[in-house]
């Protein structure tokens, strides 16, 4: 079983324009738990199924990832997510929230040229056929999260956002054809929202950007008047690369 603390936990190396990466706040305060939880079986077990998901399916943006771990091994530096340097589990406090369940918005300082990924899981009763679909606005998508499913997707394009389909003027039925002209004889929605919760992997732009541009940090390169910029139409084409054909990208 997996043990989260009851406690906002992130777990990461961030890379900062004048500075090298360095772990953050709660990764440094909680030295002792962190790296428990690091090391942990599940957590280990979970990331390499993760990764080879992510060669199998994107070689490109895997590639483009080990390159990266690659450069900050020379300086001592590690990914201590397989071929992620961020991770966060997300859960809901005791009395607080009874679910995670995102607002809109897109993920800005993770790599847009390349993939994080989303496992929900639970502790409690939820209802992922009705609760917590994902909305990836500029796509038009939105589609239900089963438990245990990984959900590639480049978050820092895409405005996305969860949505209980309860919020809709549908009527949800188990395999039978709908009548609309008996819509008040189908099943309300029950109280089925409690424990979901989610685990992400993720790596900030810069941990891989600036492994691409031959300086150690943005500033540097900007000092010898080197943008820092990367072409996004190339990092496209060569992130997603074709390797099998996925369901959802």
């Amino acid at each position: 079983m997996l043990v989260l603390l009851e406690e906002s936990i992130f777990l990461a190396y961030l890379g900062n324009i004048g500075s090298k990466p360095s772990t953050v706040a709660w990764h440094k305060h909680n030295w002792a738990k962190a790296e428990a939880f690091i090391e942990s079986a599940p957590q280990k077990t979970l990331t390499t199924y993760i990764c080879k998901l992510l060669q199998l399916y994107f070689p490109g943006c895997a590639a483009r990832f080990q390159h990266a771990i690659d450069h900050w091994k020379l300086q001592d530096i590690y990914a201590d997510f397989g071929l992620y340097f961020n991770f966060c589990p997300n859960f809901p406090f005791p009395g607080g929230w009874p679910r995670v369940h995102t607002k809109p918005h897109a993920d800005r300082k993770s790599i847009a040229g390349g993939n994080c990924v989303l496992m929900a899981f639970l502790f409690e009763k939820f209802d992922f056929k009705k609760r917590a679909w994902l909305v990836i606005w500029e796509l038009g998508l939105i589609f239900e999260v089963p438990i245990g499913v990984a959900l590639f997707y480049p978050s820092a394009v895409f405005f996305h956002f969860n949505i209980d389909i309860s919020d809709l003027d549908l009527i949800i039925t188990d395999g039978e054809r709908p009548d609309l002209l008996q819509r008040d004889a189908y099943s309300k929605w029950d109280d089925d929202e409690q424990g979901r919760e989610s685990l992400v992997w993720f790596n900030q732009a810069s941990m891989i950007q600036v492994s691409e541009i031959q300086f150690d940090m943005l500033k540097k390169a900007r000092e010898n008047k080197k943008s820092g910029n990367t072409d996004f139409g190339a990092d496209v084409e060569q992130v997603f690369a074709s390797g099998l054909s996925p369901s959802f990208f």
